[in-house]
């Protein structure tokens, strides 16, 4: 009976003649896989698309009852967000015209402008 390492070694050596089988001639299961591939993207690009509008409208609600919160505070208060998270989507509200910082960095506070312009 082979040992592992000789198993592992053969196994390895197919895998390889293998891609190179594939490189050499695509076929119908490649051109497939691929499409697939691209489906998937897209699925995940949707669905974290609509997970970053979703956090995008919690923050909002954090700085509606509390607009004095802080980049930390938003975190802990969501729970499921770091704080650079919170920086990212603080900044794309900013950029899109939805909220404004009025104010210093201590002392400031949030100001929403146009709630809708995340969505």
């Amino acid at each position: 009976m082979k040992d592992l390492k000789e198993r592992s070694f053969e196994f390895s050596v197919r895998i390889v003649r293998l891609c190179q089988k594939l490189d050499e001639k695509p076929t119908i299961a490649s051109e497939k896989s691929s499409e697939a591939v691209s489906g998937a993207t897209q699925k995940t690009t949707q669905e974290t698309t609509q997970k970053t509008s979703f956090t995008t409208q919690k923050i909002l609600a954090v700085l509606e009852t509390t607009p004095t919160a802080s980049r930390r505070e938003i975190a802990e208060t969501l729970g499921d967000i770091t704080e650079d998270g919170v920086k990212y989507h603080l900044e794309k509200l900013k950029r899109s015209g939805g909220i404004q910082r009025i104010g210093p960095d201590k002392g400031g506070h949030w100001k929403i402008l146009d709630p809708k312009s995340t969505e």
